[in-house]
């Protein structure tokens, strides 16, 4: 199966330019970033729980989102 890339990619675009056209209701802008899959480790991209020290590590793709919210944050209070 290919082109799910470019699926992504197309549909991001779209939302994107739906929003900026005044649907800002029903369509939010599309941020993404593509990562190779093979490098990183599934733990790494959504977490690893240890269960000897009980310790949770990771989260890439948590602190992403976080960090992506975060500015989109910032950039809300500084003009609103």
């Amino acid at each position: 199966m290919g082109g799910k890339t470019q699926v992504l990619k197309t549909l991001a675009e779209a939302m994107t330019m739906l929003n900026h056209e005044g649907h800002s209701e029903e369509y939010e802008k599309v941020m993404y970033k593509i990562i190779n899959p093979k490098s990183i480790t599934m733990g790494q991209l959504y977490g690893q729980f240890d269960p000897v020290s009980h310790e949770v590590s990771g989260f890439c793709l948590t602190s992403w989102t976080y960090l992506d919210r975060l500015t989109a944050s910032a950039k809300i209070n500084q003009t609103g």
